[in-house]
């Protein structure tokens, strides 16, 4: 997996290094998703559409691709509006938790407060804590922390796919990010998302579906539309799966098997793979659980806690990167 060489690899890449490089790396992944559908055959568009948004039918005949910009949005009544979450861990966002809010969220702020509450964030980001972030008394947990960055001097979409019938907007996310319900909010009632009015969200009158969906959930909608693509879609749409993975959005350790081993890419899959590792032992119920420490390096230790709230040396196991095994010490 020679990064250098893929289509979508951008020496302005971006990484999860920082909030700044972290949009970086969304707006690049972003962008060649829409390239990618903007490349296909209609009738191909239109099979990606059916499996995104979960619709046996699309009834639009033709669709404008758009990055963060509104301008080719028309708005009109008989449209179905969908607001499409995609994120590497899936986000469990309702149109109902949208419809809860009373406030448009940092509204009347002025930019010193606005600083300030950068500020903070970018502070309690670096503290490497659990603790919860609070903001105006509400508890926002650290993974939404990147999202209300962003949301602090403007709220555009990332993208847009806009038919006849269908307009969708999309907003994603990369690495733990997810995204803020008040993010959302301001993408469904905002002057650069769908406009739709207060009273028709409240009353389930603005014809608008939320969709939560991951990067693997659309690596797997393109391998099947691969099936009916001729050679040059389906080097598109192999070039684009690879830099998904690359990226960490995907697990995805082949590289590793066929002996193309790049640091930059194992560091992401690595820390993709303890995710998911975690996510499997607590699933388990097993005691057992990643030390929380500054990550130095890339390995890791796991442990079973003891009544002193240490780790009991004799259960730690150390997942080693350049194997990806688990070496018992």
């Amino acid at each position: 997996m020679e990064k250098h060489l893929n289509l979508f690899y951008s020496y302005n890449q971006g990484n999860l290094g920082s909030s700044e490089r972290i949009k970086q790396l969304e707006d690049n992944l972003t962008r060649a998703l829409i390239v990618i559908l903007k490349s296909l055959d209609n009738s191909l568009q239109i099979e990606f559409l059916k499996e995104l948004l979960s619709r046996k039918k699309i009834n639009s005949k033709s669709f404008v691709y758009d990055l963060q910009n509104t301008s080719n949005y028309i708005k009109k009544s008989e449209n179905h509006r969908f607001l499409v979450i995609l994120q590497r861990d899936k986000s469990s966002l309702s149109l109902e938790d949208i419809q809860e809010i009373e406030t448009i969220f940092l509204e009347n702020k002025t930019e010193k407060e606005k600083k300030n509450l950068e500020r903070e964030i970018k502070t309690h980001l670096k503290s490497k804590t659990d603790n919860e972030f609070i903001l105006e008394n509400e508890k926002v947990n650290r993974s939404e922390l990147n999202s209300i960055l962003q949301f602090l001097y403007g709220n555009r979409p990332d993208a847009w796919i806009i038919g006849e019938k269908e307009s969708v907007l999309i907003e994603a996310k990369i690495g733990n990010n997810s995204v803020s319900k008040y993010q959302i909010y301001r993408h469904v009632t905002g002057k650069n998302g769908f406009k739709i009015n207060l009273s028709q969200l409240k009353k389930n009158e603005a014809n608008l579906s939320i969709i939560n969906i991951t990067w693997e959930d659309i690596c797997n909608i393109f391998a099947h539309i691969k099936t009916k693509a001729n050679e040059t879609e389906q080097f598109l749409i192999s070039e684009f799966t690879k830099y998904i993975s690359m990226t960490g959005q995907k697990l995805n350790l082949d590289y590793i098997i066929n002996g193309e081993f790049d640091g930059d890419i194992h560091r992401e899959q690595f820390s993709l793979f303890l995710t998911q590792f975690d996510s499997k032992l607590q699933q388990l119920g097993l005691p057992f659980e990643r030390q929380n420490r500054p990550k130095a390096d890339l390995w890791e230790v796991f442990g079973i806690r003891n009544e002193k709230d240490e780790y009991q040396k004799t259960h730690i196991i150390q997942l080693d990167s350049e194997t990806m095994g688990l070496v018992f010490p």
